[in-house]
């Protein structure tokens, strides 16, 4: 993930060229807050899609099939959550509820919509967490970027906080019914 660009291709390579599996992003700046980007392939040129307002931008970027991630919501220590803004992007296809660099209360606030928007849940370190502490897991075996934006574009992704800590979150039980727009079952 590099902020309102893809990551450069040479550093992807490289990444591989250890095995790795690695999929691209882009933190981009709206008005009010951040987003993560996942554009259906690595090759997608992000900038003439980030013009105009932010109904503008998230319009384009839905159009050329990017998958659209919430970032942080609400972590107060960042000039850069949506709070509660976040209710307001129907475009969203998931948010962070489980964030290393965020405080717990406010992954707990972004359970709290996840929840009540019935959108899915995404997990990650941020710009500042420790490393290897929240991820997002995938129902299936995501071998293309196509496939990774397939999978956030139907909620078939959960946030999980990885360790032995559990402060991510301190929800301790789920709704018995989903609630929202009813199709994907309340990922938090």
């Amino acid at each position: 993930v590099d902020m309102g660009k893809l990551p450069d291709p040479t550093f992807v390579e490289a990444a591989r060229s250890h095995g790795k599996k690695i999929f691209v992003a882009a933190q981009v700046a709206l008005e009010k807050g951040h987003i993560l980007v996942y554009p259906p392939a690595e090759e997608t040129d992000l900038e003439p899609l980030l013009t105009g307002s932010d109904d503008d931008k998230l319009r384009t970027l839905l159009e050329a099939g990017c998958a659209l991630i919430a970032c942080h919501p609400y972590d107060k220590s960042t000039d850069y959550s949506l709070g509660d803004l976040v209710v307001q992007f129907t475009a969203l296809h998931a948010a962070q509820i489980v964030n290393a660099g965020s405080v717990q209360a406010a992954n707990d606030l972004a359970l709290e919509v996840v929840e009540n928007l019935d959108i899915a849940a995404a997990g990650g370190t941020g710009s500042d967490g420790p490393l290897g502490k929240a991820a997002t897991l995938f129902s299936s075996n995501v071998a293309t970027q196509a496939e990774l934006v397939e999978e956030i574009k139907r909620g078939d992704c959960w946030a999980v906080s990885l360790g032995s800590e559990d402060r991510w979150t301190s929800v301790e039980r789920r709704p018995e019914k989903p609630r929202g727009r009813g199709d994907r079952g309340g990922r938090g």
